[in-house]
């Protein structure tokens, strides 16, 4: 172990403890070596550890809605999609999915007049789905079809796939409003979707 001097002679133990649970930490302050550690070195979790299983197990539940992202050129031509779905869901409707999307467009234009926001929480609802739209300065609309309340975790979803959809677009060989095809931009995409959704 390292000691850094101190002063009256003291030495202070060079280290940072950590733990997600703060009684941990604070029986450790409390203790005979508790005055030993300076008190900026103990980090630890504001809400514990509580079952780290459990609690990823649960959260990963509660938020699982199903999802289909769409990207839609000028002429409202589809060139991505992609589909979060809950591992429960019963059967396949992407086909549906993709009809409720495009029936949305005309709804995110006319939104885009009242507004110079990029980002429309819901644009449109069918049943229980909603239809929330961001649209990029080149008119290029993002659409998600979703089944949950997700604002705050559709709004970072969106904004980070801009930043994809930007690299794409500074692709030489890639030219705008053609499908986009790239196995890392589809992976990349699913793996936001994965983190957000």
């Amino acid at each position: 172990m390292y000691y850094n001097e101190a002063t009256g002679g003291r030495y202070v133990p060079r280290a940072i403890l950590m733990d997600l649970e703060p009684g941990t930490m604070d029986s450790v302050r409390a203790g005979p070596f508790g005055q030993l550690f300076r008190p900026d070195n103990f980090v630890f979790g504001q809400t514990g550890a509580g079952n780290n299983w459990a609690k990823g197990h649960y959260t990963e539940l509660m938020s699982g809605g199903n999802y289909m992202f769409m990207i839609v050129s000028e002429g409202d031509a589809p060139i991505y999609e992609a589909e979060f779905v809950n591992a429960k869901r019963p059967e396949d409707n992407s086909h549906l999915n993709q009809f409720i999307i495009h029936a949305a467009l005309d709804m995110v234009d006319d939104s885009l007049w009242g507004t110079q926001s990029m980002a429309f929480k819901s644009v449109d609802k069918f049943n229980d789905f909603m239809i929330s739209a961001y649209v990029t300065a080149g008119h290029i609309k993002f659409m998600l079809l979703h089944d949950v309340r997700n604002e705050e975790g559709i709004r970072s979803f969106f904004h980070d796939v801009h930043e994809l959809y930007v690299k794409v677009l500074m692709n030489p060989f890639y030219s705008p409003s053609s499908p986009i095809a790239s196995p890392l931009f589809d992976s990349r995409v699913k793996t936001l979707g994965r983190r957000y959704f």
